[in-house]
């Protein structure tokens, strides 16, 4: 008897222990569970599995002026995307150290050194993605491609076109992810970015500017400034701009 309870509880602890799936829908700014301390407050937006993760969390923390986030640190078992919203952010990792503005993005592989400190003035605001893939990490892959990286949005030059205009960033493999596509795209009023469609890569949103309608799986949401959209695997949709100014987003693709 006692053998047989065994069996069953190591076949249940893995159902135990799996996250169910982030849904496929609109997240706000406003509507995001707060927590805070003395000097941050922080936005949680989604936590959950998808298609290719185990384990995806995004949050935004706000962080007051000339605080460091935390001392120097490493994620040995997750990689860590970080968005700047707005603000002056002191990037360390390992031994590069620079100063971002809003739109620049880090991109820290497991076991690097890093931290975040606010060097202005004002309150500093920036999106952390964390997140663990389902299949073993593959650091010889990260190291090929690059390693860890530090993007300015003044360094990505606005690439004009019909529909508004795009900003590149990369297209890499990363030691969690065969791929990691990331851009910045400017839709004119009244635009709708391409037909409904599908893809196998899960994708998020991210809206800097503007008023955009997002549709996903038959259903319409509206996001503005600081809301995002999560996009699960083979899951269709489109974005069009519903305001009367350009509206402006992060897009970033996975798996």
């Amino acid at each position: 008897m006692l053998f047989l309870l065994i069996i069953l509880l190591s076949i249940s602890m893995p159902l135990i222990a799996q996250q169910p799936p982030v849904g496929s829908k609109v997240y706000r700014w406003e509507e995001a569970k707060i927590t805070s301390s003395d000097i941050r407050v922080r936005r949680h937006f989604l936590k959950g599995s998808t298609h290719d993760l185990s384990h995806l969390e995004l949050h935004a923390t706000t962080l007051s002026p000339g605080q460091p986030l935390h001392p120097l640190h490493t994620h040995e078992q997750r990689e860590e995307l970080i968005i700047i919203k707005e603000g002056s952010v002191e990037v360390v990792i390992e031994e590069e150290k620079q100063v971002l503005g809003p739109g620049s993005v880090a991109l820290v592989m497991p076991g690097d050194r890093h931290n975040l400190t606010n060097v202005g003035q004002d309150s500093a605001s920036f999106y952390i993605l964390l997140y663990t893939a389902k299949s073993e990490p593959n650091q010889q892959r990260a190291t090929e491609a690059g390693g860890s990286l530090i993007v300015k949005w003044k360094d990505i030059p606005f690439q004009e076109r019909k529909k508004g205009g795009v900003r590149s960033f990369f297209e890499r493999p990363t030691a969690m992810l065969k791929r990691l596509e990331m851009h910045v795209t400017t839709l004119n009023p009244g635009i709708q970015s391409h037909p409904p469609h599908t893809h196998r890569p899960a994708e998020i949103i991210l809206m800097l500017e503007g008023e955009s309608q997002e549709f996903i799986d038959g259903e319409y949401f509206q996001g503005s400034e600081g809301d995002l959209y999560f996009l699960g695997s083979e899951t269709e949709h489109t974005i069009k701009n519903t305001g009367t100014k350009p509206c402006t987003y992060f897009a970033f693709q996975f798996h």
